[in-house]
């Protein structure tokens, strides 16, 4: 997110104070979607895994699941996945 934001920078020429904040602002909207997206993703599969415990075999397939999901998730609505 930081690489592409001082790429937009460099690619400018003149940077004011108004695009530093909107770059921060836009750093925190991707860090915080992804951190959002990763606790949905997270308390689904708690969800799924406490209804699922007679069942220990495809509890480790769900955590694999969910995280990969929720890099997808993430990364679809261009926030950070590795956040997620």
């Amino acid at each position: 997110v930081l690489y592409h934001l001082f790429e937009e920078f460099i690619s400018v020429g003149t940077i004011t104070a108004t695009d530093v904040f909107l770059g921060v602002v836009c750093f925190l909207v991707v860090s915080l979607g992804g951190i959002v997206v990763g606790a949905i993703y997270g308390i689904l599969a708690a969800f799924t895994s406490r209804f699922t415990s007679h069942t220990r075999v495809i509890e480790p397939l769900f955590v694999f699941v969910y995280s990969y999901m929720a890099y997808l998730s993430a990364e679809l609505f261009h926030l950070s996945g590795i956040m997620a």
